[in-house]
């Protein structure tokens, strides 16, 4: 491991509430290629100083400036987004991954769930149609979609989607 990690790491058993250690470990791991623990570390820095948030949205855009189509970073900014309640700024994220790359099962499935949230079922099932129609067959987004499809009462659709999952799957117990 990366000596400034390990640096921070023990700076942060003697002062655990720094932000500014935990917002410097965090672009350490962002560095690195650990995205996850990014994002965790950055969601801790900010909430003992909110005022870190811009500084943290500029640490990702630089470096999303070098390679804008990391899906991995993307990811951890939509993490830290969602771990700091902010809805709007994840699905936007969420939706530039699936424009980048349209066959992110993972994406589809944590979207979805926001719209599901909010509410939005209409968008709930264009966005899972449109993973159906990049040949995605995902169990749980198909459950999602069915579920979708009966809130809207559309029981045709549904009993339609489950006869196709169950045609790719007829051993799934789940389906039955």
């Amino acid at each position: 491991m990366n000596k400034q990690i390990e640096y921070l790491k023990d700076n942060l058993r003697e002062h655990p509430n720094d932000p500014q250690l935990l917002q410097h470990l965090g672009e350490q791991y962002l560095m690195f290629g650990n995205y996850r623990q990014a994002a965790e570390q950055f969601h801790l820095a900010s909430l003992f100083n909110p005022r870190l948030l811009t500084s943290i949205e500029i640490k990702y855009e630089k470096v999303l400036e070098a390679d804008g189509e990391n899906i991995g970073v993307r990811m951890s900014l939509a993490d830290f987004y969602l771990s700091r309640g902010l809805l709007d700024e994840a699905i936007l994220e969420f939706e530039e991954m699936l424009d980048i790359d349209p066959k992110q099962i993972e994406v589809y499935n944590l979207l979805g769930k926001i719209y599901l949230k909010r509410g939005r079922i209409t968008q709930v099932i264009a966005l899972l149609e449109r993973a159906f129609a990049c040949g995605i067959r995902d169990l749980a987004l198909a459950e999602m979609l069915g579920g979708a499809y009966l809130g809207m009462h559309r029981v045709r659709d549904a009993i339609a989607l489950y006869e196709e999952m169950f045609k790719a799957s007829p051993k799934s117990k789940k389906l039955l």
